[in-house]
């Protein structure tokens, strides 16, 4: 739905005024922006939000732990939660999305080198408006912002997998190589990729026959972008 469409029907979370559906012949219901509300206001825990929505379905089942694992059904819908989730959270920033998908694209097909693709997160980060980076002065909100796009990508990526030692930021996987990412704010570079070599975050991927580089970034508290950054090979 446009955002003409939304300020038409005066409501963002999808409910339309009689008019309004008259004239269209349909009735609009946005999850994601119900998912988002929901979130920041009165629920506790959002998966049975997403699961109940659509967004997530039944992967597998643990009869001995009577556990239940969620997942998105498919790449297509994986892809459309963290567009609309991406938009939803830097509406008024989306345009640059582009900058960075192309940098990823063309490290994808090793066009550029990883450094070179930082380069691009770090323009990146130091174009998102200032009101938005206020109000979460914190890793957790840079982490969660390059996982979002990169998701949008269709990247194989993870969050905050979990090891024996610890739990990664980000891991990037791609045809050519694993990129083990641990961000830091107001911090150092080496203080982040020391982190992964000490918790040793690597050994998730030892079965896997592809190289395993560790990268740490650190974001700098008065200019708000990667002020540093080492990588190093792990594997």
């Amino acid at each position: 739905m446009s955002k003409t469409a939304r300020k038409e029907s005066g409501y963002a979370v999808g409910v339309q005024e009689f008019d309004w559906i008259r004239e269209r012949q349909a009735v609009y219901v946005d999850k994601t922006s119900y998912i988002w509300k929901m979130v920041n206001t009165e629920a506790k825990n959002f998966f049975p939000v997403l699961f109940q929505s659509g967004y997530l379905t039944l992967k597998d089942y643990d009869p001995f732990t009577r556990k239940f694992t969620l997942g998105f059904p498919n790449g297509e819908v994986r892809e459309g939660f963290a567009n609309s989730l991406y938009k939803y959270y830097m509406e008024d920033y989306v345009g640059s999305q582009d900058t960075l998908g192309n940098a990823f694209h063309d490290l994808r097909r090793k066009e550029i080198s990883f450094e070179e693709f930082i380069e691009a997160v770090r323009r990146w980060y130091a174009g998102i408006p200032y009101s938005i980076t206020d109000k979460n002065q914190n890793e957790q909100l840079y982490q969660s912002l390059i996982y979002a796009a990169l998701m949008g990508y269709g990247a194989d990526v993870e969050a905050e997998s979990q090891t024996s030692d610890g739990r990664m930021d980000i891991a990037l996987k791609l045809p050519h190589g694993i990129y083990i990412i641990e961000l830091k704010y107001g911090k150092t570079a080496d203080e982040a990729t020391d982190q992964i070599i000490r918790k040793d975050y690597a050994v998730r991927f030892a079965a896997d026959q592809r190289p395993v580089w560790a990268v740490g970034m650190n974001i700098g508290q008065d200019r708000r972008t990667i002020d540093s950054y080492r990588i190093v090979q792990v594997k």
